[in-house]
Parts: structure tokens; sequence; C-alpha cells
């Protein structure tokens, strides 16, 4: 089993009992959050498997929730960049304004 870490490293677990048996800094660095620990030499799968589903549905509210803002964000950003280019356009005079816009008309 293949994982990533937090600075992009592949780890390698050839099973579950001893991904679960490393401490939980390392096991909340591959997974973000609190799995489950192995208890001796035994793992409560119906108990990991609840946690992981619980997790999966978690994190793909936070990931929709981060596609939203980061819309909104660009979104924004474009129209403060109009607002301000806009603002600049005004303090030319004609004739740079008219030389700016054709560089701009031009460039796409």
């Amino acid at each position: 089993m293949q994982y990533l870490n937090s600075k992009d490293n592949e780890v390698v677990y050839n099973d579950l009992l001893t991904l679960f048996k490393e401490s939980r800094k390392q096991r909340n660095d591959l997974f973000g959050t609190y799995v489950s620990i192995a208890k001796g030499d035994t793992l409560r799968l119906d108990v990991i498997a609840d946690k992981v589903n619980e997790l999966v549905a978690e994190y793909k509210r936070y990931l929709g929730n981060l596609e939203v803002l980061s819309n909104e964000v660009a979104t924004e950003k474009k129209r403060l960049d109009d607002e301000q280019f806009i603002k600049t356009l005004s303090n030319l005079s004609e004739e740079k304004r008219r030389e700016a816009l054709d560089i701009l008309q031009a460039s796409k």
C-alpha cells in the first residue's frame, strides 16, 4: 500500500496492521486526522471502514466548499483588477488610453 505524506514522499506499508501500529502523528500526516489504532495484533476493520467513509464524505464536502470559494475569489479578484484597470485608464490622456486599448486588443 502506497501513500503520500505531507512532504509528497511515498510511504509504503505491507499490511494494515503495520500501518496502524505507526504513531498517531505519522497516521495523521497521511490521513489528516485520527482514523484508528491497532490493539495488539487486531484491527477493528468495521470501525475503520465506518471512520474512513465518514472522512471521505467530510473531505468531499470540504473540497466542494473550497471549489466554490476558489471560484468566488477568482471572480472577485477579476472584478477588482478590472476596476483598477478602468481607474488607470481614466487617468490617462485620450491618446495614451487609445494606445493602451490597442495593445490590449492586439494581445487577445
